[in-house]
């Protein structure tokens, strides 16, 4: 998760006012555009980990790599 912090302490950010809106609720759960995540991370103090979107097969592939 690119807060660190558990799924019900994000359902509780989402859920606050000044929380960008999702661009879409899918079964999975809401999606957000990215750029609004880090305007709202870098106006309330907040650090996201943006290595958190890397899938892991990638991160394996590119060790591997010389």
């Amino acid at each position: 998760m690119m807060l660190h912090v558990s799924r019900s302490r994000a359902v509780q950010l989402s859920n606050q006012r000044g929380f960008p809106e999702p661009l879409d609720v899918l079964t999975m759960g809401q999606v957000w555009a990215l750029d609004d995540l880090i305007t709202w991370a870098d106006a309330n103090g907040r650090t996201l980990d943006l290595q958190a979107l890397r899938a892991p097969h990638l991160e394996a592939d590119a060790d591997s790599k010389p």
